[in-house]
């Protein structure tokens, strides 16, 4: 039936796509995701490993031969070992912490830093700022594990919030509606998304710092990975500057996770490891990887895991 069901959501038929998505979309309505999950965590016992992370864990191109996400890679390297992962779209350092937090601890636990996830766009994001989840995370675990999905779709506010990038832009709306209206030339409208997925300071760390000491506190073997970034687009799109800014997100995600972790925990720098042969399209701006780039992720991964096992 999984056979069944992997081969479905890969489709490429339009209507069998569209067909599916609707499915999702009601049952997430009627059935919070994000509770969905912690049920599972509750539920887990005897875990050797634990991912937790965001679409890059998710995400599979209908193109690609080998149709496994990345935690399946991962849990594949190591057999005869209980893999339970937990991901999402949006799924960023505070709704991780909070994930870590109701689990049971795993002998090994695996996080990803995202670092777009802090970047004010998505930060205030009203879908995948997950607003609503963390309320309802953080009443758990003595409130309630179901509940119908409540969330107000400001778009008209979010597209008003101040934000400025290597682009120039000074609202979110600047970045977001040329993109979405698709009135831009090509090239312009490459360094505009760039701009706008990567292309600012990250902020509000102290999100990072309670991932980091959420993991410490949970007593298991852990590290972290970077979410991938596909650096030599943005630079091609952006110029040098694109990476160094880029290089110094990355390093104060890092530190901040170390700050709430320990200095020594082990962060993986994964995110500009990857060509843009390894991206589905990494002219989307998206971080998922195609089924090389996840292959070579989740190698490196799973020789981390296995180190600690």
């Amino acid at each position: 039936m999984s056979g069944l069901l992997s081969r479905l959501v890969a489709s490429t038929d339009p209507r069998l796509r569209l067909l599916l998505d609707t499915a999702a979309k009601t049952r997430d309505r009627l059935d919070h995701p994000q509770l969905r999950d912690a049920r599972r965590l509750l539920a887990a016992r005897d875990v050797d490993l634990l991912m937790l992370g965001e679409s890059v864990s998710v995400f599979v191109s209908p193109t690609d031969t080998d149709q496994r996400p990345l935690p399946a890679m991962v849990a594949d390297a190591l057999p005869g070992r209980r893999t339970v992962s937990v991901q999402g779209g949006g799924y960023h350092a505070g709704l991780l912490t909070e994930l870590v937090r109701i689990a049971p601890a795993p002998r090994v636990l695996v996080v990803s830093l995202w670092t777009r996830g802090r970047l004010k766009p998505w930060i205030e994001h009203p879908r995948f700022g997950h607003h609503d989840a963390l309320e309802r995370l953080r009443a758990l675990p003595g409130g309630p594990t179901r509940g119908s999905l409540r969330r107000e779709d400001d778009f008209a506010s979010y597209y008003a919030v101040p934000h400025s990038s290597l682009a120039g832009a000074t609202t979110i709306g600047e970045h977001a509606l040329p993109l979405k209206q698709r009135s831009l030339p090509p090239d312009e409208a490459l360094a505009l998304l760039y701009a706008f997925h990567h292309g600012a300071p990250v902020m509000q760390l102290e999100a990072v710092t309670a991932l980091g000491r959420a993991c410490r506190d949970k007593g298991s073997s852990f590290f972290a990975y970077q979410a991938p970034i596909s650096v030599r687009t943005g630079e091609r799109a952006l110029g040098p500057r694109f990476r160094r800014l880029v290089d110094d997100n990355l390093a104060a995600m890092a530190e901040a996770f170390r700050t709430g972790a320990g200095q020594d925990a082990t962060v993986l720098a994964t995110a500009s490891l990857f060509g843009e042969d390894e991206f589905v399209d990494p002219s989307d701006g998206s971080e998922h990887l195609n089924e090389r780039g996840r292959r070579r992720l989740a190698s490196l991964i799973a020789d981390e895991v296995r180190a600690r096992l």
